[in-house]
């Protein structure tokens, strides 16, 4: 699943995880909060989860 790093995207990536989704890839503009976000759900998840700019 591909999403956004933030608001909406950040949100529909969270419950793609909860309804078991096998990996993420992040895109947003901002490379240093994507990252975060990045990092952020996979320690919450252990989903694998990429981030792109």
């Amino acid at each position: 699943m591909s999403i956004g790093a933030r608001g909406l995207g950040n949100h529909m990536a969270r419950a793609c995880a909860e309804a078991g989704a096998k990996a993420l890839v992040l895109f947003d503009a901002n490379e240093e909060l994507g990252k975060e976000s990045a990092n952020e759900l996979y320690q919450k998840t252990k989903i694998p989860v990429t981030f792109l700019k």
